[in-house]
């Protein structure tokens, strides 16, 4: 549970105090100092405001991350935070937002800086915080600044040990500054020429200098407050300074730099101002060196291991320059020291740690410095150690670590219940839940020895979860621990001082709660013995008495047990061993432990012998052969024994029990094969035998060896099969001369593969292979014979794609990362996805979750056909299938394979978790090309719906003018533009027309059905194919033709794909020479317009006259368009016959129009 408090690092809060400035994440400046290691300075911004934030991660602000991490588990590390401008208002608090901390024993310490300068080497004041005694911490950490001052930085530094990642994360830093700082005038205080300077003194003295006094007025009227100032020192063990005057003093028994600080303090009336100089004493003195003829000492009870009493030691000065040596004691009253002499008194009684000070002092303090050397005096209580118990629910982080990593064979300090310290070794092991928790499988602890227990001792170890530990001693690998698991304790026993134990989680982890240790009682061994080592029996004995133990007479006989090493050849039985067969067995007795002995054991060998005759079994045949429908046969008449036994008297028995056997006689039920297994028990003179032998019974009837197919194997294709079925009759190819009744069967069989039972007709809707069986049933002369046959189904309208990481590739190829929106292209299928990588230089696709913007989904599609299968070939399980889904139930996804099946132009599939895949491959189902003609002279233009047409147009259109245009199938603009050329143009109605003006509209493509006006890029265009387009025949009228486009009220156009006659009530228009729209005059061939054209339909009174076009945004007049009479004149051929009133449908030839020949090319 996370410890939510407000920590206050000093007292004295400031009152009345307002936030003046804050840093929050992520800052203004996120775009520029993203940040992915714990390495970095980078630095923050809040408008006008920044910060150098150093050694603190912020993700690149990615995962909506609103603060910054610290803690390395690469190295040990100090994180820091630091304003780049000195705050020009005098800070009171600084708060640093703390949104989780853990692991905090690797905290070495966190603080705020106070310095005149962002480096903080003049250091105006240092203010340390604490987490408190919680192993976590949520919350503020308030820092109390003592000595507000304006133009200062405030330096927050966080020191941690190396550790995991990110166990500090802070949301923000507040400043803030009292309210009175805003309503009362600023001062100024000065050193004057000394402010900021340094003063180097040598022993405290430095020749000429006088120690400076502060100047301090208020800024409003100058008032001279100098005589408020007050002096402090940084360091007052390098210099003290007088707080009134501001006179120095040197102690010269500490060296180094302090600043001296003139501090006006703040009123209600004034604010607060500093100014500072600095002071550096150095020393010239000959360094002298002390110490100690002995170290560091533990005593139990007052004396030595050795249980003498400790006197003291002596110390002595390296290099013997004259002065004198003082002895003093701190810290428990351990022990008192003689101040001359250095000889030592000890407490028994007193328990702790008392510290032992030698001081030398030189004779010439001028010349030579003095120093000091210290040792310490520990006494502890005297531990019982019959028993030794470690209660790991007492330890905590700091003892044990906070991460599995903390211990890699790492010795650890365990203190006993008693108080004393034993060092384990642990590895993979950490403090949680009140226990040490062994990480799975990894987890280990390692005891010392132990000396206490001279005759070896007991290990109780007591865990809490579910998980049993193994426990063992890697010295004593015949010792075997015992579980229970009611108590939850394994136990072992190891009688030797200097073994060890090893306490090692299994397949889960494992807490431990207690360790507990106990000496072992040593316990006399009984004398167990038998008379003979060796005993000989014969097997035919069948039952002998056990040898009889000699034993302690105070062992109780109920205390032993006695056991065979092979039960199977000698078994004990109570008092006696039941003999099975020959072969030697250790009988061994065994005593328990009881309260005067230890465990005890001993054995002797038996031999059994069997000395008796071979009984010499045989069988006469093998196999005995008899056919279905013979009564009974006697099995003992194919045995044969030359020793004079009666095969009839021995035991017959058959591995398949559904054969009844009475006696030695066998009934013949069935047909089938079984073993006979003829058994003698043995008597006095021979052995037991057995002998065993195969009994057939045969079916009486024949194999009819003429049922067969004609043929082993059929095929078949799919893509020629009556819509989309195969038919193929099994009983057609099936030879059967014997008239058998015959069923039929086919596998696999599924919905898409059936047969009729009785008929053997298959219908197949899916390839593959298929084996039809046809089982012909028994008669009086024949037995049920049954012939196969394979039909192989291919589809020929099937084309597989297969996409191969380093063959095919998307965009990630040229990606700088590996994830993102790509797509990859093979033929007329594509594969894209929301997050992906189709990177050639890897060995499998990579499919990701949803991350940031970029979706999950991934869709495989294709141009041509229907996809009908999609497989996923895979070769890890760490990026398992079974993280990709698909809404079609027909999906099924394994660790290393994946499927679809079905028929979609588009398949899409989600990602849940990271896949990888070594192979997509995608079978895709296109029809086989079907060729069409449609003809402008007919009239029966067959017009149906297919999907992969190759389409020939009877007609011929030229550039010269507009040409009518429709057909039964869309082309896209490349189609348009490589059917018809370069630069052709398109125009089509769409029922606009408005005040008289019909208006076209410009487009590029071709729908199926729709009329257009069309002038080709090229200037011929004639009798085109057009490959692999989508024949539609959906939405046509009674004639077969397209229904009309536009407002029945005003105008309408209407695509033909047949020839037809136009009526001659001026309704029905069409486009005729020079672009004109025409009526026909009431004559057949005038009345005709071909096929793949259109024409227009206006309401009966239309005043045609006021009629406009717009083509291309400008309506044309087309008064001449409908003029009837020069425009409609007939044509004659050269034999006088009228062809109509319009040279547009007909063949090239000579012409008559108005009297003037005319040439159609």
């Amino acid at each position: 549970m996370l410890t939510l408090l407000t920590i206050v690092c000093t007292v004295g809060m400031a009152q009345d105090e307002t936030v003046w400035k804050s840093l929050s994440f992520p800052d203004d400046y996120k775009s520029n100092n993203k940040c992915n290691n714990y390495a970095t300075t980078w630095i923050a911004k809040i408008g006008d405001d920044s910060w150098s934030v150093s050694n603190f991660n912020n993700n690149t602000w990615n995962n909506s991350w609103t603060y910054i991490k610290c803690g390395s588990k690469k190295n040990a590390s100090v994180a820091a935070i630091v304003n780049d401008v000195a705050y020009t208002e005098a800070v009171t608090k600084v708060v640093v937002k703390i949104k989780t901390a853990s692991s905090l024993d690797k905290v070495n310490s966190v603080r705020l800086i106070v310095a005149s300068d962002k480096e903080c080497n003049n250091v105006v004041e240092t203010i340390d915080g604490s987490f408190g005694s919680n192993s976590t911490f949520t919350g503020d950490l308030t820092f109390n600044v003592t000595k507000p001052a304006k133009n200062l930085f405030y330096k927050f530094v966080i020191d941690i040990k190396k550790a995991t990642n990110g166990i500090i994360s802070i949301s923000g830093v507040d400043y803030y500054i009292s309210n009175s700082e805003t309503s009362t005038p600023p001062t100024t205080t000065t050193f004057g020429a000394y402010s900021g300077k340094t003063f180097t003194f040598t022993n405290g003295t430095l020749e000429g200098f006088t120690a400076p006094t502060a100047t301090a007025t208020k800024s409003d009227d100058n008032t001279d407050l100098s005589n408020l100032i007050e002096y402090t020192s940084s360091d007052a063990d390098i210099v003290a300074v007088d707080s009134k005057t501001g006179e120095l003093t040197f102690t010269n028994t500490k060296f180094g730099k302090a600043a001296i600080i003139a501090t006006l303090p703040k009123t209600d009336t004034y604010k607060t101002s500093t100014d500072s100089y600095f002071v550096e004493n150095k020393d010239n003195h000959i360094a002298t060196s002390l110490s100690f003829n002995g170290t560091d000492v533990t005593l139990t009870e007052g004396k030595t291991d050795a249980g003498a009493d400790f006197t003291g030691y002596t110390a002595t000065e390296a290099n013997n320059i004259a002065g004198t040596i003082t002895y003093a004691a701190s810290g428990d009253a351990v022990a008192t020291v003689n101040e001359t002499t250095g000889a030592v008194t000890v407490t028994p009684s007193v328990y702790g740690t008392t510290t032992i000070t030698a001081t030398f002092t030189p004779a010439d303090p001028t010349q030579y410095s003095g120093s000091t050397a210290t040792y310490q005096i520990t006494n502890q209580q005297k531990i019982d150690e019959s028993t030794i118990v470690f209660d790991c629910s007492t330890y905590n982080q700091s003892l044990i670590g906070g991460a599995y990593d903390d211990n890699n064979n790492t010795p650890r300090q365990l203190k006993s219940v008693a108080g004393k310290d034993y060092t384990f070794t642990l590895t993979q092991c950490t403090f949680t839940n009140n226990s040490i928790q062994m990480k799975a499988t990894k987890g280990k602890i390692v005891s010392p020895t132990f000396s206490s227990f001279p005759s070896g001792y007991k290990v109780v170890v007591t865990y809490t979860t579910n998980n049993t530990p193994q426990l063992y001693s890697a010295e004593l690998t015949d010792a075997k621990a015992e579980v229970n698991k009611s108590l939850k304790t394994v136990s072992i026993e190891l009688p030797s001082p200097t073994a060890t134990f090893t306490i090692q989680s299994d397949t889960k982890y494992t807490q431990i709660k207690k360790i507990e240790l106990s000496a072992l009682i040593i316990k006399d061994n009984p004398a167990l013995s038998f008379a003979e080592a060796t005993v000989t029996k014969e097997l035919v004995a069948g039952t002998i008495d056990l040898q009889a133990l000699t034993k302690p007479e105070d062992l109780d006989a109920s205390a032993i047990t006695y056991t065979s090493s092979d039960d199977a050849t000698a078994k004990v039985e109570g008092n006696t061993i039941r003999l099975y067969k020959t072969g030697e067995v250790t009988i061994t007795a065994t005593s328990a432990a009881t309260d005067k002995y230890a465990a005890g054991t001993a054995s002797y060998k038996l031999i059994i012998s069997d000395s008796r005759k071979d009984a010499a079994l045989a069988v006469k045949a093998n196999p005995v052969k008899v056919k279905l429908g013979d009564d009974i046969y006697d099995l003992a008449s194919n045995i044969t024994c030359d020793n004079g036994l009666n095969s009839e008297t021995f035991k017959y028995t058959s591995s398949d029990n559904s054969y009844t056997i009475v006696d030695n006689l066998i009934q013949i039920s069935k047909i089938g094969t079984t073993t006979i297994t003829a058994k003698f028990d043995g008597n006095d003179s021979y052995k037991p035998a057995e002998v065993s032998y195969t009994f057939e019974v045969e079916d009486p009837h024949t194999t009819d060896a003429d049922f067969k197919f004609a043929a082993e194997s059929y095929s078949a294709d799919l893509a020629e099969a009556t819509a989309g079925i195969v038919t193929f009759n099994a009983a057609d190819v099936l030879q059967n001369p014997h008239s058998l009744n015959v069923t039929y069967t086919i596998s696999p069989a599924s919905a898409n593969a059936t047969i009729g039972e009785t008929d053997g007709e298959a219908l197949i809707e899916v390839s593959g292979t298929y084996t039809i069986t046809a089982t012909a049933a028994a008669n009086d002369t024949y037995k049920e014979t049954t012939a196969t046959c394979t039909l192989n189904v291919t589809n020929g309208n099937e084309t597989i794609i297969t996409f191969i990481p380093q063959e095919d590739h998307g965009l990630g190829k040229d990606k700088d990362n590996n994830q993102g929106p790509d797509e990859m292209k093979k033929s007329f299928v594509t594969i894209a996805s929301g997050n992906a990588w189709f990177n050639s230089d890897e060995n499998a696709f990579c499919f990701y979750q949803a991350y940031q913007s970029w979706n999950n989904k991934t869709t495989i599609s294709t141009t041509e056909g229907y996809i009908t299968k999609i497989e996923f070939i895979g070769s890890s399980s760490k990026y398992s299938f079974k993280n990709l889904e698909c809404d079609d139930t027909n999906f099924v996804a394994e660790d290393y394979y994946a499927s679809w099946t079905g028929s979609a132009q588009s398949v899409t599939f989600t990602t849940t978790q990271q896949t990888h895949t070594t192979q997509i491959i995608v079978t895709v189902e296109v029809p086989k090309a079907k060729n069409y003609t449609l003809d402008e002279t007919k009239t029966d233009n067959i017009i149906e719906t297919y999907e992969n047409a190759n389409v020939t147009l009877q007609r011929t259109l030229s550039k010269d003018y507009w040409n009518t245009f429709c057909v039964p199938f869309a082309l896209d603009a490349e189609q348009v533009a490589q059917y018809f050329g370069e630069g052709t143009q398109l125009r089509t109605y769409e029922g606009n027309c408005n005040n008289n003006i019909v208006y076209f509209a410009t487009v590029d493509n071709i729908e199926a059905g729709k009329p257009y006006i069309m002038k080709p890029g090229n200037a011929v265009v004639q009798n085109p194919t057009f490959e692999g387009v989508s024949m539609v025949a959906t939405g046509l009228d009674e004639n077969g033709n397209p229904q009309a486009v536009g407002d029945a009220s005003t105008v309408q156009m209407k695509g033909i794909y047949n020839q037809i006659l136009l009526n001659t009530d001026k309704t029905e228009l069409f486009l005729g020479d020079n672009d004109l729209f025409y009526y026909p005059i009431d004559d057949v061939d005038a009345r005709t317009i071909g096929g793949l054209r259109a024409y227009f339909i206006v309401p009966q009174g239309t005043d045609i006259k006021k009629l406009r076009a717009n083509l291309d945004g400008t309506p044309t007049s087309l008064d001449t368009i409908f003029d009837t009479e020069e425009s409609n004149a007939p044509v004659y051929n050269l034999q006088g016959q009228c062809v109509g009133n319009t040279l547009r449908a007909l063949k090239s030839g000579i012409y008559i129009q108005n009297g003037k020949k005319v040439v159609v090319k």
